[in-house]
Parts: structure tokens; C-alpha cells; sequence
């Protein structure tokens, strides 16, 4: 069977810190640096036919290769690591870079444009202050490979003439510009992402807080209500005893409604509190959706009771708990109503269901006022509501969608304004027991 999920992740997970994100970037970006390093000397020495010996090049490839091993193996066991960890990893960088240019023609080497690449580094990622640092030691190093350097040696006269050099600034010029276009924006996409997780967890611990307040305040009502609800148990049964020896049919049907009606009130402070805080909607079962429905409607006042309307074309099962499933479609077909009652549409509700082999899909549709796009997107958001002050916390869809959430599946709106809205659960369907595993 294979299970549905909740939503389709739109950002990769991002746990790293700041500092992290940054090595995890420079490290894939000095693996590139080690393989061109290499590229460029074989081009020089066989190609070109530069004289010059190649062990000292070959020693600096050897350290940047180690160091990154060594980097990229420590990065694992650091999860939060010092910015100075990555800022010393690009003065390293220019520290190597400057020998290989000392052993390569100091400042006439057109890949002195790779000291660019690590200065636009830190000035993206490190801060203001490890950029100056970075460009200090950057002004230190070129004029150093400047004024001292160990020239190339072509061995043919004719090697270092014509448009060598410019064809070597060419490369190095877009190699440069590639790597900042690439690798910076990538980081900088990486930090974004970060902020965006980060602020996502804000925005939950937020809700969080406010759900249990209103937690909190629901225990107290339920504890304050108690006592009062109580006696008016007692009462009522007492005027049905008193109407019934009486032989007031009218006045002990009134008693049992109001002592029926006590009783309903106490299952809902009973609920309550779970229900605010999305508790007590996570245990384990099955629910037969017509019946689940069928409850829901008889729960409905009188006026409402009539226009739901449920016609399900075959029996439908969903592997989430019966209290949980009837609390979702109440809360759906209660809030089609006031968005249709509030609008002066007076027209029916339906719920429906289908069962395919990844889901058990019920509906909640009406035909009243619908939702603007922009309000849909945000309607199952925690304290979002478009109703008058005083009309609903705008708590109702979010519910709706922890219910869903919790069983495995998800939550979805369709909504067009004037058209009316269709609100659709994807449950978990039961596993059928004669299936393969």
C-alpha cells in the first residue's frame, strides 16, 4: 500500500547554522578548485611546454586536498560551527593560491582574477569584518607575487607571445565569473532557505503558545461550567419526574430536551480542551465515512439537519478514529453553513466520498460565496479568519488540517468566488488485509 503524504516538501530540510552552510558550499567549491589546479598544470606543462618544475604546484594541490578530506570529514561532528572556521578556510584559500602563483609568474598570471572569487565569498557570507581582513591579506599577497616570484620558463620562445595571454585571461576571467554567478548564489540561497526555516519554527512556536492559552482558558471554562451544568442536570430531571406524575407531556419533553441538552453541553467541555490543542484526535482506528457522516448531520440543528445532503456511491473507509473524522466534517459542513448563511445564500450541503488504492477522499461542497485565491491559500492557517470580531478564533480549518495531518493524509480547498467552496480530506485508506505486502 503506499501511504499519501501530508504535502509535497517545497524547501530540502535545512538544519544547518550559518557557518555551516558556508563551509558545506566551500567545501564542494575547493573539491573544483583542487580538480582545475590539476587541469591548469597539465595544460602548462604539456601543452604549453612551461619549464618550470611541477612538485612545489603539485605540493599546494596535495594540502588543499588533504585539508578539505580533513574539512569535510570534521564538518559531520560540527554542527554548529565558529565563523571563524569558514573565514580562516578562505584565507587559506588566498594563502594557497598566492603560492601557486609565486611559482607561476607572480601578478603576469591571469589567474591572479581568482583572488576576486574569494573576496566576493566573504563579502557575501562572512560579514563586513572578515571582508576587510580577507581583502587586506588579498592586497598583501598580490603585491607580494608582485614583486616576487619565480618567472615562467617556456621552453620555446614563441610560447609567452601573440594571444597566449590573452587567452589565458579570457579563461581565467570566466572561470571567475562562473564561479561567483554559481557558488554565491547558491549560498546565498542556502542562508535564504535557513531564514525561511527559521522563520517557519518562530511562526509554530508562536501558535503554540497561543494554543495553549486558549488550552488553558478552555480548562478553566470546563472546570467553572461544571458545577452550574451540573445542577441544571438535576433540576431538569426533576421537572421531568415532577411533569410526569403531573401528566405534562408539554412540560416533561421540555425538561428532557433541556437535561439532553446539558448532556451535550458536558461532552463538549469534555472535548474541548483536546480538540483546542489538536489532542485527543490522534488515536488509533478505522472509521466507515457514511456512518462518521451520517452522525455529524444528526447532530446539526434543525434547519441545517435537512439540506446535508449524502449520497455515497459506495462504502468508503479511512484508517483514522471515528471521533476524529466526525469532529473534521463537523467543523466543515458547520462552517459551509455560516459561509453561506452569512452571505444570504440559503442552499444545501453535500458531503461525498470516493475510496481509490491511496486514499479515502471525502468532500465537504457547497454553493456558497466561495474564497478569493489569496484567502483560500491562507484559510487552514492557525488564527486566520475572515469573520466579524467575535465571529470565530479561526481555528475551524486548522483543526481540520491537524486532523488530517496526524492520520497521514492531507487537506486541500477549491474555492472559486460565487461558485462556492469544496473542501477535500485524503485519508489514509485501510489496508486491505488480502493484499501482498
Amino acid at each position: 500500500m503506499t501511504p499519501i503524504q501530508p504535502y509535497p516538501a517545497t524547501l530540502e530540510p535545512q538544519s544547518f547554522t550559518e557557518p555551516a552552510i558556508v563551509l558545506h558550499w566551500l567545501v564542494r567549491l575547493r573539491w573544483l578548485a583542487a580538480l582545475g589546479q590539476l587541469l591548469a598544470i597539465g595544460l602548462a606543462i604539456w601543452l604549453l611546454g612551461l619549464g618550470y618544475g611541477w612538485t612545489p604546484l603539485a605540493v599546494v594541490v596535495a594540502v588543499t586536498l588533504v585539508s578539505n578530506v580533513l574539512l569535510a570529514a570534521a564538518l559531520p561532528r560540527l554542527p554548529d560551527p565558529p565563523r571563524s572556521l569558514a573565514a580562516g578556510v578562505v584565507l587559506a584559500d588566498v594563502l594557497l593560491l598566492t603560492t601557486l602563483l609565486f611559482f607561476t609568474g607572480g601578478a603576469a598570471n591571469p589567474f591572479t582574477l581568482l583572488y576576486v572569487l574569494h573576496v566576493a565569498l566573504a563579502a557575501s557570507v562572512l560579514g563586513s569584518r572578515w571582508t576587510w581582513i580577507v581583502v587586506g591579506l588579498v592586497g598583501v599577497c598580490f603585491g607580494f607575487v608582485a614583486l616576487v616570484h619565480r618567472p615562467l620558463e617556456p621552453t620555446s620562445t614563441d610560447v609567452l607571445e601573440g594571444d597566449i595571454l590573452l587567452y589565458g585571461q579570457a579563461m581565467a576571467l570566466l572561470l571567475v565569473v562562473l564561479l561567483v554567478g554559481y557558488f554565491v548564489s547558491r549560498v546565498v540561497a542556502s542562508l535564504r532557505q535557513r531564514e525561511a526555516e527559521l522563520a517557519r519554527v518562530r511562526e509554530e512556536a508562536q501558535v503554540g503558545e497561543r494554543l495553549a492559552a486558549i488550552t488553558t482558558l478552555a480548562a478553566g471554562a470546563a472546570h467553572e461550567l461544571g458545577t452550574p451544568l451540573a445542577t441544571i442536570a438535576v433540576t431538569s430531571r426533576e421537572m421531568e419526574l415532577a411533569a410526569e406524575k403531573l401528566g405534562d407531556d408539554a412540560l416533561a419533553e421540555d425538561a428532557t430536551l433541556v437535561r439532553q441538552q446539558v448532556e451535550r453541553c458536558r461532552q463538549i467541555l469534555e472535548h474541548l480542551r483536546g480538540d483546542v490543542a489538536g489532542r485527543g484526535t490522534d488515536e488509533p482506528g478505522e472509521s466507515d465515512v457514511q456512518a462518521c457522516a451520517e452522525a455529524v448531520r444528526d447532530r446539526l440543528r434543525p434547519g441545517r439537519r435537512e439540506k446535508v445532503i449524502i449520497d455515497f456511491r459506495s462504502p468508503v473507509h479511512a484508517a483514522v478514529a471515528p471521533r476524529a473524522l466526525e469532529q473534521a466534517l463537523e467543523l466543515l459542513v458547520n462552517n459551509a453553513f455560516q459561509a453561506g448563511e452569512a452571505a444570504g445564500i440559503d442552499g444545501p450541503v453535500e458531503i461525498d466520498a470516493i475510496q481509490d488504492p491511496f486514499a479515502a477522499r471525502v468532500s465537504v461542497i457547497d454553493i456558497g460565496p466561495g474564497m478569493a485565491p489569496e484567502v483560500a491559500a491562507r484559510a487552514a492557517e492557525p488564527f486566520f479568519t475572515t469573520k466579524d470580531p467575535g465571529g470565530g478564533m479561526g481555528l475551524g480549518l486548522f483543526l481540520v488540517r491537524l486532523i488530517a495531518e496526524k492520520a497521514g493524509g492531507s487537506f486541500k480547498l477549491n474555492s472559486e468566488v460565487g461558485k462556492g467552496t469544496i473542501a477535500t480530506l485524503a485519508l489514509p485508506p485501510i489496508p486491505d488485509p488480502n493484499e501482498p505486502k
